[in-house]
């Protein structure tokens, strides 16, 4: 009948005999150098179970009910998981004394049960190598063992190196960007260039104290559309650099054609009116060698330059920050913007936005650190 299909609300205890959703032992993973490792287990979601229960049949919950009656019943049960989907179903039934009247005689119960059926969805954990919750793309936690992904598009820890090299031209891809060490100058001396994570690389480089730029060691992102269809072009940087040497920390800009060269200087070693131990390209020098700028105090792209032309086989154009500074934003679309309305181009198709440091002398070696670059273009 009917009534032996309704649930019994009541309180009591469950005793497992045998159950597949426990948690196993942790190992210890405290080394988050490892890239692939079976991770601490959580729960597996698959096996079958069977307990027993006790407690209280009550009116306040079954309207055929008449008192309330003590009750003892057992149930088994059975969890299947198919990647992340898990089918549940449980039999539950109890016994219990109960009696209620009707017209012309009274129903008596005995056995109560129901069977339930569910499903669900599991999310994986995903964790890295040091066990907190790790950034999108590093690695996934699924059936308990974790595998790298991408080396591209990996996070890594600080100061985690993952390519080094102190060959003159040697290129590093790695999420969009690509590095070189760039040493291209005559009488150049030993240079390494390190990268440590996305936005974070160094440079250690022994430059002899003589004329002429020996390397420009640099980080880089191809941008590749024309100047009108960039809404926005901006780069921040930040950097640690020494005293000392001869130098400058700058941006290079090209066209795709590689016909124009746009410099942005954000620290040097020099003036910022064209003089001391390094200098911008220029048509025009004065009698002590300064390069003359052709503009003067310009405020454009979030600060003042200075502006220089000149020439080496293609356009050169450098804008020296009037105001030094080792971190800050750059609104390059502006500058660019600028420049054309100048009549130095049309529409050019934007190529390569490079930020490194021009070295043409570092005595005895010097450390470069690039702490947080990178550029943004929609």
């Amino acid at each position: 009948m009917s009534l032996v299909k309704r649930k019994i609300f009541s309180v009591g205890f469950l005793t497992l005999m045998a159950c597949g959703a426990s948690a196993a032992d942790h190992a210890n993973h405290s080394d988050p150098s490892v890239s692939s490792y079976e991770a601490p287990r959580t729960f597996s979601w698959a096996g079958a179970y069977a307990g027993l229960h006790g407690g209280v049949a009550s009116p306040k919950f079954n309207p055929f009910n008449s008192d309330d009656a003590p009750a003892v019943g057992a149930q088994v049960g059975c969890n299947l998981r198919a990647g992340w989907g898990v089918v549940c179903a449980e039999l539950e039934g109890s016994y219990t004394t109960n009696e209620v009247p009707v017209p012309d005689g009274k129903v008596e119960t005995r056995f109560r049960g129901v069977h339930v059926t569910e499903s669900e969805l599991i999310v994986p954990n995903r964790i890295n190598g040091a066990g907190s919750p790790a950034l999108p793309g590093y690695m996934d936690a699924q059936d308990d063992k974790l595998e790298p992904r991408s080396s591209i598009a990996a996070p890594l820890p600080a100061n985690a190196q993952v390519w080094s090299s102190s060959s003159p031209f040697e290129e590093f891809s790695y999420g969009g960007y690509s590095w070189n060490n760039d040493v291209w100058g005559t009488g150049a001396g030993p240079q390494t260039i390190s990268v440590h994570a996305g936005k974070q690389w160094s440079v250690w480089s022994k430059q002899p104290n003589t004329n002429g730029i020996k390397s420009y060691p640099h980080q880089a992102l191809n941008i590749g559309k024309p100047l009108s269809s960039i809404n926005t072009l901006t780069s921040s940087f930040n950097q640690d650099v020494p005293a000392g040497g001869a130098w400058d920390t700058a941006y290079d800009i090209w066209d795709s054609s590689h016909q124009n060269e746009i410099m942005l200087w954000t620290n040097y070693t020099a003036s910022p009116e064209g003089s001391g131990n390094v200098k911008p390209i220029s048509y025009r020098y004065d009698r002590s060698g300064a390069a003359i700028p052709l503009y003067r105090n310009v405020n454009v792209g979030g600060a003042t330059w200075n502006v220089f032309t000149g020439s080496n086989g293609h356009n050169v154009i450098s804008l020296l920050c009037t105001s030094k500074s080792d971190s800050g934003t750059v609104d390059i679309k502006s500058i660019l913007e600028w420049l054309k309305s100048k009549g130095y181009f049309g529409d050019m198709h934007v190529g390569s936005v490079q930020y490194g440091v021009e070295i043409t002398s570092s005595p005895e070696g010097m450390n470069f650190n690039f702490n947080n670059w990178s550029v943004s273009s929609t």
